[in-house]
């Protein structure tokens, strides 16, 4: 059980169920209830998180070399979405998505500090899934191969109600639904071979997926009032709302998409590690992927409510693209609309070989050094918003060369653990979102092939255990990253940061028990972390500062071991960062962050009937 800040309440169990000599199980389930770190002007809280779920497990051993494992699983959430809070407004930026209006007194409602835990949004929000699975594994020792297989089935749904822009007007907020399913059929062949010199193993793997997806944005920042005739050159007839915008009012400028994916992969692969001595051997591995995604789009543009746009000052062939004018439902991409241009349906397949080797040496019993080359391999897709008068243009797979060499040892009678590895990678083809620049309205989200970039780093980790009572660990990790090559017409910037990538990282944890006799023990440690500066976004324009956390834990257990009582604080220091931003200034005239909950502490108790 776990209470803590923000009236939080955890409880989870699990109980072992000996059923028969050859048949076992496990059942556990939980919940877990907090309310979210901000506060909306209306009361709401963001960041609510209400789940519950359980888990049921089933092996039996059928035969001495004979086994099933049966396991299912589900999951239900009811919350809100993380808070999403708007920072900064570009008054030059008269246009937000799709050129309706900023209100112009939006920047009076700017958040000066996004982490007072005070927000202003214009939605309702929620965000509701649910989410189950089932997985059947078979074992088989079938004497010179083990055979085993994996089937399995998931599918989880979700509803995500939430403001984009982070602020009191309807800029940019939005609706994602989506269902998806998957099923997946695994076979392994495994083995050891020439007097147990090879290991090796081989298999197959096929897998198939539906998603049916909903996008419904409202846009709804557009003048208000009485009905007024739009002055030439426009077409008689065209009408559009006057006067200043309201807060709230309900009225869209919409855009719907409904998209269905489906996706069929396939894969046979294969690792094989020789011994040539005692102490040197090598791996080879090889894989081909093949998959094939297709993507229907049904998607249409709503602007009934007569929501002012400035791209009613284009000609009236961009009708033809799906922007309704003033009063209109238009469908775009999609089998009603009858004159459609472009397919509403894209199929498209990828494949790859991707191989590795390696070499692992035994310096000694608790040394192992070893080295890598390997490839992976990312499929391609297709977007999910169409550019006008442009199809929905795939994107290509994302593709890996990465060298890492290493080592792993123990020392000290293996009170101490060291493991150390560098590494180099070169991506082709990087797969990122950003916001292109479409016919003049440069605010739509793609994704897209970058460019070709490099990533070169080390990490070092150490455990130590100076005493039986004192644990110590610490880790450090380095990145250098370059773009090397960017795709014709990028808004990246040759010589920036790849997102997400800072260049330093540090952790460090130490806990120490006390013995207190009949009393018990009491365990008391803490765990630090850092990071450098880094971009969320490829543009480099959303930077996060550097910035660490400290988190903090007391344990007592009585002398009987069975019941313990914990005290917890997360964030102790109440470090403030963000766990994301989006800087649009330039494209939707906004500023949005999500930051990071303040210092947060509770207690714990658990109980085992062991």
């Amino acid at each position: 059980l776990t209470a803590g800040e923000r009236n939080r309440l955890d409880a989870y169990g699990v109980i072992d169920l000996p059923l028969t000599d050859t048949l076992k199980g496990s059942l556990s389930a939980y919940s877990k209830e907090q309310d979210g770190w901000v506060t909306n002007s209306d009361g709401t809280t963001l960041g609510d998180i209400d789940n519950t779920g359980g888990r049921i497990k089933l092996q039996w051993d059928a035969l001495d070399n004979l086994s099933f494992r049966l396991s299912a699983d589900y999951s239900d959430s009811d919350g809100t979405p993380t808070p999403q809070m708007l920072t900064e407004v570009n008054p030059l930026r008269i246009d937000g998505p799709l050129a309706i209006p900023l209100p112009t007194d939006l920047a009076a409602d700017i958040i000066a500090n996004p982490f007072n835990s005070q927000a202003d949004i214009s939605v309702d929000p929620s965000l509701t899934s649910n989410r189950s699975g089932v997985s059947l594994t078979t074992d088989w020792d079938a004497g010179l191969v083990n055979v085993k297989s994996i089937t399995a089935w998931r599918q989880m749904d979700q509803d995500a109600y939430t403001d984009l822009d982070g602020g009191p007007y309807s800029v940019y907020d939005s609706l994602f639904s989506y269902d998806q399913s998957q099923v997946s059929q695994e076979f392994q062949f495994s083995g050891v071979s020439f007097d147990d010199r090879l290991t090796w193993l081989v298999g197959g793997y096929y897998f198939t997926e539906n998603v049916d997806g909903f996008t419904g944005l409202c846009i709804g920042t557009g003048h208000v009032g009485p009905l007024v005739p739009l002055p030439p050159p426009f077409e008689p007839g065209i009408w559009l709302n006057g006067g200043p915008p309201v807060r709230g009012d309900g009225r869209c400028f919409g855009l719907a998409s409904d998209i269905d994916l489906d996706v069929d992969a396939w894969a046979g692969f294969g690792n094989f590690e020789f011994a040539f001595t005692d102490t040197l051997s090598g791996i080879f591995g090889i894989r081909y992927t093949d998959e094939t995604k297709t993507q229907t789009y049904n998607t249409a543009t709503d602007n009934r409510d007569g929501v002012y746009s400035r791209l009613y000052s284009i000609p009236p062939a961009i009708q033809e693209h799906g922007f309704a004018w003033p009063g209109e439902f238009l469908y775009d991409v999609s089998a009603n609309n009858p004159n459609l241009t472009i397919p509403y349906r894209y199929k498209k397949s990828w494949d790859d070989l991707s191989p590795k080797l390696g070499l692992n040496y035994k310096l000694s019993d608790l040394t192992l050094l070893y080295a890598s080359w390997s490839n992976g391999f990312k499929s391609g897709g297709f977007g999910g918003r169409n550019t006008p008068g442009d199809p929905f243009l795939p994107y290509d797979p994302e593709t890996i060369e990465t060298w890492e060499a290493g080592i792993k040892t123990e020392l000290f009678d293996r009170r101490m653990r060291i493991n150390a590895a560098t590494f180099w990678s070169k991506y082709d083809d990087v797969q990122l979102l950003v916001i292109g620049d479409i016919q003049g309205t440069d605010n739509l989200f793609i994704t897209t092939n970058g460019g070709d970039a490099e990533i070169k780093g080390m990490e070092l980790e150490i455990q130590a255990l100076p005493t039986d009572n004192l644990n110590l660990s610490f880790g450090v990790g380095y990145l250098d990253t370059e773009w090397k090559t960017l795709k014709p017409g990028t808004v990246i910037p040759l010589d920036g940061d790849l997102p997400q990538t800072p260049e330093w990282t540090v952790s460090a944890a130490a806990r120490y028990t006390f013995q207190l006799g009949e009393l018990g023990e009491l365990t008391v440690g803490g765990d630090y972390s850092y990071s450098s500066d880094y971009f969320f976004d490829p543009e480099n324009l959303a930077e996060q500062q550097s910035y660490d956390v400290v988190n903090f834990r007391a344990t007592f257990k009585p002398g009987d071991g069975n019941l313990s009582f914990s005290i917890y604080g997360l964030n102790v220091f109440n470090e403030e960062f963000y766990y994301a931003m989006d800087n649009n200034l330039a494209d939707l005239g906004t500023t949005t962050v999500i930051p990071a909950p303040a210092s947060e502490w509770g207690v714990e108790a658990s109980f085992s009937f062991r």
